[in-house]
């Protein structure tokens, strides 16, 4: 089991640049790719912008049939709300701005809105790649 360790270890020593590219390529392709969420205030799970609307419905529909003795507590709801709306907005805009910025680099120099997003994620990889060959060639030539 050391060895396996060891070579592990040795292997991500010998391919840092490429390690710290493959880190930082699955960084931005998960943060381009998931759902906004925010903390629901009435189940203190994440929840996405849908979910929290179920939440709030269903929140409002039980001070609803509660009458009037909660009637004052049926207008904290949208208060109650609103930082997580607000959340969930100010995400979906970040990733808005990200594939607009794509999309108008791709309707610039013709092709997706991926197309750039991932041209400039194997450039970042090209550069790391070319980095650790330096480094290697360093080390190969006693330099």
């Amino acid at each position: 089991m050391r060895d396996v360790l060891h070579d592990i270890a040795k292997w991500l020593d010998h391919n840092r640049y490429v390690t710290v590219f493959i880190v930082i390529a699955v960084a931005v392709l998960f943060a381009v790719s998931c759902q906004p969420q925010a903390v629901s205030p009435f189940s203190a799970k994440e929840v996405t912008m849908g979910e929290l609307n179920a939440e709030v419905t269903l929140a409002e529909a039980t001070l609803t049939a509660k009458a009037e003795a909660l009637e004052a507590e049926y207008g904290l709801i949208a208060v109650k709300a609103e930082p997580a709306y607000a959340e969930i907005e100010r995400e979906q805009a970040m990733i808005a701005a990200l594939i607009n910025q794509g999309t108008q680099a791709a309707a610039q120099y013709g092709g997706t809105a991926w197309g750039p997003l991932l041209g400039g994620l194997g450039a970042l990889g090209a550069v790391f790649f070319g980095l650790d060959n330096r480094r290697k060639d360093k080390q190969l030539n006693g330099k």
